[in-house]
């Protein structure tokens, strides 16, 4: 047995030495990415294509209203804003149509989706229906989710790289900043800032903030992707490392100051892992990584089990230490990127809410948040999303289940596995 426990601490020392190595790699050029932003200069500042920006709406988002003022409001102006709703009765028109009426803006288009695939999402229906036909005058594709407000420069700063030939595309980052600090938010804050920090090591798009060269849809087989796909940021992001084309991530922070429930949190996480493990190149990294961390939290409470089983101190202190400075490096790195992430949208010239307290047992209750959406997400094949069921096939084909309106009052239902 003393042999065995000699073993567990051997390895607990070097899993949790090497992950935390790993995420201080991953961290340190996430920081330097953050600083890597400098505004254009005053006097001939590079010409920027003109954009189109297109906005999915199905239901409504409680800061839609801001998202939409705060596009019309962008110092780049050359560009249109189209709106493709879902269907006639959609709720979001008790948004949409009194922003109309007050800002009368001629860049704001409105469009119905009306070509609805059962291949696809009902996002990449609309993507898909709006790009099938472009104006020949629009050289950059510009997309924002509904819950995320941009600053005044940020289609400047996601346009601005596209001026070279080389990038494929541009991602600004989503921020969690929770102002209530429960469990939910929380986590989803903790996982979602170590997420981001993956995407940008992995080159992952995040479709919530993007920029992509009008080429791409002629050039490329992004369109055939997203007829096939639940995600179109992930799409776009396997179809440039083929072109041989740069994916940017720049400091284009969209802060989320949204609350979560810990059933919305779980099923937010699992649904965003298994969009990874089925539509994106990387996901044996992502999973690797997953599981190696929680391979090595259950390896580490084991070595203590066992350490005072057999009354061997050594092994329990050496494995409480291990977990401990994990821990503490963890949250150190974290709390260092979120002060650099607050810097920036300081200089944003936006505010946020301090940081609320964080209690100890955080990073455990994420890790086994995080633990139980990788299963879930493992062994499900089916994903909910606003209403619409999505069936998962084994060939990265998806099939939808469903098409109906959109009703804020009926529960989202639960995702089978079987």
């Amino acid at each position: 047995m003393t042999k065995i426990i000699i073993l567990l601490v051997s390895l607990t020392v070097v899993l949790n030495a090497t992950l935390l190595l790993l995420q201080y790699v991953w961290g340190s050029r996430f920081a330097r990415m953050l600083k890597a932003l400098d505004a254009p200069p005053a006097s001939n500042p590079p010409e920027l294509p003109r954009a189109l920006v297109l906005l999915s709406l199905r239901g409504s988002d409680p800061f839609l209203a801001q998202t939409l003022r705060a596009v019309l409001n962008q110092s780049h102006e050359n560009f249109h804003l189209r709106l493709i709703i879902d269907s006639e009765t959609d709720p979001v028109w008790s948004i949409v149509e009194p922003f109309l009426k007050e800002s009368k803006d001629p860049r704001i288009q409105i469009r119905l989706l009306k070509k609805r695939r059962s291949t696809c999402s009902l996002k990449n229906s609309a993507l898909l229906q709006e790009t099938e036909d472009l104006d020949d005058s629009y050289q950059a594709i510009v997309q924002v989710d509904a819950d995320a407000v941009p600053y005044q420069h940020w289609l400047r700063d996601l346009l601005t790289p596209l001026t070279n030939p080389e990038v494929g595309a541009t991602s600004g980052l989503r921020w969690y900043t929770p102002e209530k600090g429960t469990l939910a938010n929380l986590i989803r804050y903790y996982w979602g800032s170590a997420a981001m920090i993956q995407m940008h090591h992995c080159k992952m798009i995040w479709g919530g903030s993007m920029a992509f060269q009008r080429h791409l849809l002629e050039t490329t087989p992004l369109r055939q992707r997203w007829a096939t796909s639940l995600a179109d940021d992930l799409s776009l992001s396997d179809v440039l490392k083929e072109s041989n084309l740069k994916a940017l991530h720049i400091p284009a922070v969209l802060a989320n100051q949204e609350s979560t429930s810990l059933f919305g949190c779980f099923r937010f996480i699992r649904r965003q892992m298994s969009l990874v493990w089925n539509f994106h190149s990387s996901w044996k990294l992502i999973s690797g990584f997953v599981w190696a961390n929680i391979a090595t939290a259950v390896l580490s409470v084991l070595t203590v089990a066992l350490g005072l089983q057999h009354g061997d101190s050594t092994a329990v202190w050496i494995s409480l230490t291990c977990l401990t400075i994990y821990g503490l490096g963890f949250r150190l790195m974290m709390t260092k990127i979120d002060n650099q992430v607050r810097t920036r949208i300081s200089e944003q010239g936006e505010s946020l809410p301090e940081r609320p307290w964080q209690p100890a047992f955080i990073l455990p209750a994420t890790l086994m948040m995080y633990a139980a959406c990788s299963l879930s997400a493992m062994l499900m094949n089916r994903v909910e999303w606003r209403g619409v069921i999505y069936r998962l096939r084994r060939n990265h084909k998806i099939e939808m289940m469903n098409d109906t309106p959109f009703n804020p009052n009926l529960l989202p239902m639960e995702t089978s596995i079987l």
